[in-house]
């Protein structure tokens, strides 16, 4: 599943979305876009109240617009039958597949958890700043609805009218952020930094080559033999250290 960066406002409570993710199936959208008007059949609801939740559930990856209409994407359609069959725990985890795919959404839930929890007022007035929304009875509307999603998926708990993040999707969100294995594996092996240790033995070792200096003395006495043995020594000691460094 693709992350998304966009996110826009439902127009609606969580129950009229739900009837229009089941009218979308039951109109057959299910592999081809339908009109709007087989949807209104299949819901009963208005055109207007069905086509102003358009950008939301196209925005968390619900429906998805062919030309002038729309069609439920691989996770809308699973989310339809969950809502049409009553299934509370598939409707739980699509949802919070969808959290976790939206960038908007889960930095909503990363303010709740920087933050500990947060009240009902003060999670309505984060997410209006977050989509720039201005206040208005329409706008609060959606913000509620938001939150109802994020405590349907069990991504936040309400405890007492404060809303913290439950420790299950935490956990899941964390997993999703960490590199899988095989991303590890394109990547190689990570090659350890040397020990400060081992610097400084490289060091020392280095030492050896760089800082030793032979002191040779000749008098006026010494003879042709003697340099040569005095050379022949130092090339014995240069092959000496050689070996060592190498080692």
């Amino acid at each position: 599943m693709s992350e998304r960066s966009d996110l826009a406002l439902p127009q609606s409570g969580y129950d009229v979305l739900s009837m229009i993710v089941k009218g979308y199936l039951e109109a057959g959208a299910l592999d081809s876009e339908v009109t709007l008007e087989k949807i209104m059949r299949s819901t009963a609801l208005t055109g207007s109240m069905i086509s102003r939740n358009h950008k939301f559930l196209s925005s968390i990856g619900i429906l998805e617009r062919v030309g002038k209409y729309y069609k439920l994407t691989r996770d809308g359609k699973e989310q339809a039958l969950a809502f049409q069959y009553e299934d509370s725990a598939s409707v739980r985890e699509i949802w919070r597949r969808l959290i976790v795919g939206n960038d908007v959404l889960r930095g909503i839930v990363s303010a709740v958890r920087v933050r500990g929890e947060m009240s009902e007022e003060a999670l309505q007035q984060h997410i209006g700043m977050v989509l720039e929304a201005p206040r208005s009875k329409k706008n609060l509307t959606g913000i509620r609805t938001l939150i109802s999603i994020l405590v349907e998926a069990e991504a936040l708990k309400d405890i007492g009218g404060n809303f913290r993040v439950s420790p299950e999707f935490d956990m899941r969100v964390r997993d999703e952020e960490r590199p899988s294995e095989s991303e590890n594996e394109r990547k190689g092996p990570t090659q350890e930094a040397p020990s400060e240790g081992e610097k400084q033995g490289e060091k020392k070792h280095a030492g050896i080559v760089l800082n030793v200096s032979v002191s040779v003395a000749l008098s006026a006495d010494s003879t042709d033999e003697d340099i040569r043995d005095i050379a022949e020594k130092v090339r014995q000691l240069q092959k000496h250290l050689s070996e060592a460094t190498a080692e």
